[in-house]
């Protein structure tokens, strides 16, 4: 039989394969075959489609650092193809949004709030109250960060012998303040 004839015929159009058998009356049949992957559970994504790999370099950004945003909510899921991520370049503006919140010094919980409001909620809204939140943690750490200074510099003065001349002038100090 001539393999070009064969049922069995050879791969065609990357996943196509053509079948093609010869009819009694010597027509030949032809049926297109498509091999289709069910195990891609993503999204198709219109426009730019970038890889993993891509959207790192773009972004200045490890592929793990991607796969690390997408576990933990900050990333939607991305589409899959062949096994591998595929994201529409609108990806980079989200992950700009991400770094500028950790520039700004917001936790992962913080940044996924930002992301993730309520239906009809204003992205400027929530950054409204994150950082009115933020600008109170920062100032508490400025106070913090006062004492702690002011107690350095107190320790910096510091001419006992050893650790229990200097528990004791400690101890008499918070006698005389009255804190113990």
């Amino acid at each position: 039989m001539d393999p070009k004839h064969h049922p069995e015929a050879q791969p065609d159009l990357g996943s196509a394969f053509v079948a093609r058998r010869e009819l009694p009356d010597g027509y030949t049949s032809s049926i297109l075959r498509l091999k289709v992957n069910f195990k891609s559970r993503g999204i198709f994504v219109a426009g730019n489609n970038l890889s993993i790999g891509a959207v790192a370099r773009q972004a200045g950004l490890r592929a793990s650092a991607l796969r690390f945003y997408e576990k933990e909510g900050l990333l939607p899921r991305a589409a899959r193809s062949g096994g591998k991520r595929i994201y529409a370049d609108s990806i980079l503006e989200r992950l700009e949004v991400i770094e500028f919140a950790k520039e700004c010094g917001f936790r992962l919980e913080e940044i996924r709030r930002l992301l993730h409001g309520a239906p009809g909620e204003r992205v400027s809204a929530r950054w409204q109250t994150l950082v009115r939140e933020k600008l109170e943690e920062l100032k508490a750490q400025q106070e913090r960060i006062a004492v702690m200074q002011s107690l350095l510099e107190r320790a910096g003065k510091c001419r006992c012998l050893d650790v229990s001349e200097c528990g004791r002038n400690l101890l008499a100090r918070r006698y005389a303040a009255g804190t113990l």
